[in-house]
This record gives structure tokens, sequence and C-alpha cells, in this order.
């Protein structure tokens, strides 16, 4: 097996903490900040390495605090997360960046677009999750449940986080073990792809990486992504958003896409009629980067 967990640096925010990153696709490209799903780590950017490098992308996959490589922000929100974004990006040099937000990743790659728009050249969107309150039908009842817990009994997730995940991340097979026990709950496209062995090592040691820290980071972004955000969409509109979505998408219906899409000022939303919520990323990573630098690069 691949030893994915392997790539990693970290740089000190001025605060004194850390946050990890992994960099993948060609060093001399355009940056394009790449924010992970939940739970999940910079690990999972290694599914644009290929395309990254096709496109000239130097793709750097930041692990948010409590998670990965990076220390925990007691703090945190989507909103303190643009802040670390800009900050991490100072130290490393870069004035300006492209960003992609998959999945849980959406909403902060969101907050980002809304808080440092001079920063940006473009944003993507991906398999992204709405706001708290959208029609949550054709989703798969595990992420519901976590939903629900999220809003209406938030000191509850700490326990299903360790329940469901937690307690096994320690160990690769018992990791293994759980992914395959709910596979048959994704989309058929999606179980397609994670009976790939290198991928289904990837999102193995992605999970596992999650919770190196321990649990607190994944409970809190739980709870951040399923109470308000602290901004509205309707206020990003200084930065150009594109949205990508599986039409069979059953971790974040293509609903969730499109609330959000309708939201942005000026926002162009793209969907896959046969794709789910894994295999959308993976199997259009070429038009989703070639049309994300088309949109970086216009004047």
């Amino acid at each position: 097996m691949e030893d994915f967990r392997s790539n990693g640096s970290r740089v000190r925010l001025p605060d004194g903490r850390w946050l990890g990153y992994a960099e993948f696709g060609d060093p001399g490209g355009l940056p394009l900040i790449f924010l992970h799903g939940w739970p999940g780590t910079r690990l999972e950017a290694a599914l644009l390495n290929k395309s990254a490098l096709r496109h000239a992308f130097h793709v750097i996959a930041v692990d948010r605090p409590g998670v990965g490589l990076s220390d925990f922000r007691p703090d945190l929100t989507l909103l303190t997360f643009a802040e670390d974004a800009a900050a991490f990006a100072d130290i490393l040099g870069i004035s300006k960046f492209a960003l992609l937000g998959v999945s849980g990743g959406g909403p902060f790659a969101a907050a980002c677009a809304s808080a440092i728009p001079e920063r940006l050249f473009a944003c993507a969107l991906v398999s992204t999750i709405a706001p708290p309150g959208t029609d949550t039908t054709g989703m798969k009842p595990s992420n519901r449940v976590v939903q629900f817990i999220s809003r209406r009994t938030p000191w509850l997730l700490p326990f299903l986080v360790w329940l469901s995940l937690g307690r096994s991340a320690k160990d690769a097979e018992r990791t293994r073990e759980g992914m395959r026990r709910g596979r048959p709950q994704l989309s058929e496209p999606d179980q397609e792809l994670l009976s790939r062995p290198d991928i289904e090592d990837l999102f193995v040691q992605d999970t596992m990486e999650a919770f190196r820290g321990g649990s607190r980071g994944v409970v809190l972004e739980g709870r951040l992504l399923g109470s308000d955000w602290g901004f509205s969409l309707e206020q990003v509109n200084r930065t150009r958003v594109l949205v990508w979505h599986g039409e069979w998408d059953q971790n974040s219906p293509v609903a969730h896409g499109r609330a959000v899409a309708t939201r942005i000022p000026g926002c162009r939303m793209e969907t896959y009629p046969e794709e789910g919520h894994l295999s959308t990323l993976f199997n259009h990573s070429d038009q989703i980067l070639r049309e994300l630098k088309d949109a970086a690069l216009e004047p």
C-alpha cells in the first residue's frame, strides 16, 4: 500500500499554530489552494495530481485546523478560516490564487470568496454541501443523521463521530472494513471508484489522517457545517464562482449544488447526469481544472 500520509509539510502561522499542507501538480503552475471534504485532509488532492500537471496548476492542499498536520483552533469558524488561508498564502509568498473546495470544503471555500475576494482568481465548488435547512431529499441516511444532530443536538456529535469513525481510525483494516460496510449507501459510480485498490487505500489513509490528533477537529467542523455559516451566499459577489455536481450524488444531493449556485451572483453550474459525490471530481478533473483556469485568467 502506497504511503500517502508521508506527503506533508507545515508552516507556522502568525499566532504560533502550525498549518499542514501537501503539494501536487506543477510547482511552477498557477497556485490553487485545495480544501478537502469532511472528514478529510490534504491527501484528497492526490486525485488531482495528473490533471494538475496537464493543466499547469500548483495544487497546495491545506489541512484545516484540528485535522491532519494542523493544530486545533478552538475559535474556528468558516470566516476565521479565511484569515488562516490568507496568512498561509502570505507565508508561501502567494499574492493571489485559485481555490477549489470539495464536499465539506465547499462552505470554507465560499467563505474565502466572501471574506478575501481580492486574494482569489476564481473559486470552484465541487460536490459542495449547502447551508443548513436545504432539502435533504436524496441524501444517504447517515449524512441526514449527522446534519440533524449538528443542528438540533450538537452535544451528541462527538459521540457519533467517535462511534462511526474515530474509534477505528487508528487501524487501517478496521477503517477499511467500515468504509466497505458503508459503500452500499453510495451511488454506483462512487462504489465503482472506491472498489479500485489505489483509491480505497487513499481514502483509508485520508480518514486515518483526519483523526491523527484526535476527533475534536472533525467534530468542530461538523458543528460549523451544520449551523449558521456566518455569511450569506449572496455576499459572494466579487469572485467568479463555478459549481460542479453529480446528479447521482447521495452524500450531498445535486439540489444542494443548485441551492448554492442560485444564491451566488453570477455563478455558473454544470451537472453530470451519471456521476456521484467522489466520482465527479475524479472523472472530470480535466474539465474542472481547464475551466477554472479559464475563469482565473479572464481579464
